[in-house]
């Protein structure tokens, strides 16, 4: 069943990577770059045409994220976000991390979303925090923050 979702007041468990997210490559989100950052990202990318979209490039690519942000406030969101509430409290997704975090960053504050049956389970994060001794550390050294948002 398809909702109106406010994605800037929950917490979510990204399973993004360097692979398929510029935060997780750099550490900077490309939303967040300023003009002296993005020029010297832009130089280990191609130059951005006026035509391209977000499809023209990679999902780690500075590019993705604000060229999404821009065809979902051009467009709206073609599609449902598809998530599942833990019972820690997080959500995680079967489809639209990117959209999401987008939006979260952005304040969109009213997204189409698919919410799943309740999981009564902790998110992956939660369960690691408990179970994982290298987690427990980087835990306590406030270094999980990057995939709770």
């Amino acid at each position: 069943m398809e909702n109106k979702f406010n994605p800037t007041s929950i917490e979510f468990t990204y399973m993004l990577s360097k692979h398929d997210c510029f935060r997780k490559l750099t550490g900077k989100c490309s939303l967040q770059l300023t003009d002296s950052e993005k020029k010297r990202y832009t130089l280990a990318e191609r130059t951005l045409t006026e035509d391209d979209t977000y499809w023209d490039f990679e999902a780690n690519s500075m590019y993705y994220c604000p060229l999404l942000l821009k065809s979902i406030q051009n467009k709206g969101m073609q599609n449902s976000i598809e998530i599942n509430p833990h019972s820690c409290g997080h959500y995680s997704f079967s489809s639209g991390q990117h959209r999401t975090c987008i939006a979260k960053t952005s304040g969109i504050q009213n997204i189409p979303a698919n919410i799943h049956k309740a999981w009564n389970s902790e998110c992956r994060v939660c369960y690691f925090k408990k179970k994982n001794y290298i987690f427990k550390v980087k835990n306590w050294l406030g270094k999980t923050k990057e995939f709770v948002r």
